[in-house]
């Protein structure tokens, strides 16, 4: 039997290494940044299919704001109405403007738990916001969701609705997803606690009832859940939905002999229709069992012209898989093996796709990495930059030809040509960041795991090569 490392060894050393090599922190700066041409950012990754892939080409920097938040930040900063949004390990949901000012700031508490990942749990996963409502919904760590106005922060009449009960053992670690009036919640478990749920929850924005569908059936040990940043991707194509799972937990009727990760769905790209039915799933075959090589983050959904639609996903063991989103059960139509498997320093990074450069990036522990798609749905990598690390780095976003990442144990935010891989720009960050950044304007911001959000100015002249 495989020794089980805590919280599968997915954020444990992210998250410790983060409070260590946060602890110094930078001095608190505060400066009144220029006006911004702000736009929306309203889900992980700027759309629910989680591509990351920003309308601006800035490739310079300059530093617009710190703003101080404290506790740690490890949800996206999210964008809309003129207006920023995030939350914090302490409960705090927090809206400032492009200068850095805040609006508002709402409290919805802050859970104590023995899984020492954070210094408690507050909102964790990436809100959603709808445009249309002006209302931004948000997962607090009581298993409650709340629907909170844009304009002040003001709960809206009949929230927050309660979506589990069993808060102690199962979180919101991923992004939500709005659909078609339903918010849709991941959860997994807090320390890999075995017979807790992985599941999706649908909570109908109208009835505010809510529906799950479970990973791995409580009986076979329960896990399974998705636990990555970028939550579940949806396909307005298909009108379908796309997650990936961790690996069935070790109880019940699974355990001993006859114990399996990839009991139920563990381990597994699942498709599901918008009411939560599994519409079809598949675990690559040359994936180990028993070796805690979970799915990392969220499915990303990209047509490739000449190829068609893809779903992309990475696991632990620092491989990409690509299948065709119509053909799920047919098994991947490519996979890139990006490094040897390191367990110590596991694939935890979210991808990100650039149509311009039929191109998808992601980071691995040590470097950043081009993965080419061609017209005939091969995959290979284009480049690869080391990044001078060995532990776990932010996850990119795209805009025009750059790419963005937050490189660890510097702690800085890179900026790189996205057809070469040349560095272009790097600029110091106050603390490890786990999150990506958000690119709105003329205007990039990102939260950091010591409780800062920085914001900078973005341009194209006047930069000082790196």
């Amino acid at each position: 039997m495989v020794e089980r490392r805590p919280l599968r060894s997915r954020l444990a050393r992210a998250l410790l290494a983060a409070a260590l090599l946060g602890a110094g922190g930078i001095a608190v700066v505060q400066a009144t940044a220029g006006t911004s041409s702000l736009a929306a950012w309203t889900s992980w990754g700027n759309s629910p299919a989680r591509t990351a892939d920003a309308a601006a080409e800035p490739s310079i920097l300059t530093r617009a704001f710190v703003l101080p938040l404290g506790g740690r930040i490890t949800n996206q900063v999210l964008a809309a109405n003129g207006a920023y949004f995030v939350g914090t390990s302490t409960g705090a949901v927090v809206s400032f403007t492009p200068a850095g000012v805040v609006r508002w700031k709402v409290q919805l508490g802050q859970l104590a738990s023995r899984c020492a990942q954070l210094d408690g749990y507050g909102m964790t996963g990436t809100g959603v916001i709808d445009p249309a409502s002006r209302t931004l919904y948000v997962m607090d760590a009581f298993g409650r969701l709340h629907a909170l106005s844009l304009a002040t922060g003001a709960e809206e009449p009949g929230w927050p609705v309660q979506v589990y009960t069993d808060f102690r053992k199962e979180l919101d670690w991923g992004a939500l997803t709005l659909v078609d009036g339903s918010v849709y919640v991941p959860t997994a478990s807090y320390c890999d606690t075995a017979g807790t749920p992985g599941a999706v929850y649908k909570i109908d924005t109208a009835s505010r009832t809510a529906t799950q569908w479970l990973s791995v059936p409580l009986a076979s040990g329960g896990g399974g859940g998705p636990w990555g940043w970028g939550g579940v991707a949806y396909d307005a194509a298909l009108n379908t939905l796309f997650t990936v799972t961790s690996g069935a937990f070790d109880g019940g009727t699974n355990t001993g002999d006859a114990y399996s990760e990839f009991v139920g769905y563990g381990d597994q790209l699942v498709q599901l229709d918008p009411d939560l039915t599994v519409a079809s799933a598949d675990h690559p075959p040359d994936i180990p069992d028993r070796m805690d090589l979970d799915y990392v983050g969220s499915p990303v959904i990209f047509t490739r012209p000449g190829c068609g639609q893809l779903v992309a996903a990475t696991d632990k063991d620092d491989t990409v898989y690509l299948w065709h989103a119509n053909a799920i059960a047919s098994g991947p139509v490519a996979e890139v093996h990006l490094q040897a498997y390191n367990a110590a320093d596991p694939m935890l990074a979210q991808l990100a796709w650039s149509p311009a450069l039929d191109s998808l990036y992601t980071a691995t522990g040590t470097q950043l990495v081009r993965i080419a798609v061609a017209v005939n749905c091969s995959a290979a990598v284009g480049w690869s930059d080391p990044l001078g690390t060995q532990t776990e780095n932010g996850s990119p976003t795209i805009s025009g030809n750059t790419v963005w990442i937050t490189v660890n144990g510097k702690p800085v935010l890179d900026g790189f040509d996205a057809a070469t891989g040349k560095r272009l720009v790097q600029d110091p960050l106050g603390g490890t960041t786990l999150t990506a950044p958000t690119i709105v304007g003329k205007q990039l911001v990102i939260g950091t795991f010591t409780g800062l959000v920085e914001g900078f100015g973005l341009s194209s002249k006047g930069a000082s090569p790196q």
